[in-house]
């Protein structure tokens, strides 16, 4: 029989390309091969501030920030590093990050593969979802380098390990971790990796997107008046909304 490949290729046509078999992986691939050269993507790709050129194709934006450079190059760790503050809230950014990673991701559910049920397909499909998790919800504020070899880390933890502890924990301990995590007061929110889950979580769960993101600004550190001036809203009115949120959160992942 012959063997199944899952592998990364570089060619001519397209920076890059895979063998996997995944229809997640296929499709991911095929996206992105069809926006690649569109001018509207290139057009936002070359407003942001951060780009230190201009591209005329996405493979371009995935060699800036390191695909197939030394593990050591600085200042693609720093491009790779603004386009996951950018991936923040802009899919497209999110895109760009995923497909800088795509090789260690493929290499991470092969490895995994061997292990887990339903083979390479299985974990390829853990893998990408984590990855996009980790994507998202990046601390970039506090950590400024090795940002692939950090990212790879992370998705690698959230798709095979942290399911693995959490188990052993009693689910209806989430909500004694948000109260935790989450003061009365205007203070700073600590624990930001475990705060970006539980709010994941939560949203997963029924918690509305306002509140949800309410809670994301004040886990980055900002204030009533800061929120209240990127919402239009008065510092007052930002606190009772981060009241409701903290009890809309409790509330949906309360266990009965």
């Amino acid at each position: 029989m012959a063997r199944t490949t899952h592998s990364i290729h570089v060619n001519a046509d397209r920076l890059v390309h895979s063998a996997s078999p995944h229809v997640q992986t296929r499709a991911v691939i095929a996206e992105w091969q069809r926006i690649a050269h569109r001018p509207a993507t290139l057009r936002k790709v070359n407003a942001w501030p951060f780009m230190p050129k201009e591209v005329d194709d996405l493979d371009q934006v995935l060699e800036l920030c390191g695909f197939g450079r030394p593990i050591d190059d600085s200042e693609a760790d720093k491009l790779l590093w603004h386009m996951v503050v950018q991936a923040r809230t802009d899919e497209l950014a999110c895109q760009v990050v995923f497909h800088r990673m795509l090789p260690s991701l493929i290499a991470i559910a092969r490895r995994r593969g061997k292990q887990v049920p339903g083979g390479i397909t299985a974990a390829m499909g853990e893998v990408m979802g984590a990855a996009y998790f980790v994507i998202r919800t990046f601390p970039y504020e506090r950590r400024t380098h090795k940002i692939a070899s950090n990212i790879a880390r992370d998705t690698e933890y959230h798709a095979f390990t942290r399911e693995t502890r959490l188990v052993r924990i009693p689910e209806v301990h989430l909500s004694d971790s948000l109260m935790a995590i989450l003061p009365d007061d205007d203070a700073p929110l600590s624990s930001w990796d475990e705060l970006a889950w539980v709010i994941n979580e939560a949203e997963d769960r029924g918690l509305d997107s306002f509140h949800a993101e309410i809670l994301r600004d004040l886990g980055k550190g900002m204030n009533s008046e800061e929120i209240g001036e990127k919402i239009g809203k008065k510092p007052r009115t930002v606190r009772n909304h981060r009241r409701a949120a903290i009890d809309s959160a409790r509330d949906v992942l309360r266990v009965p």
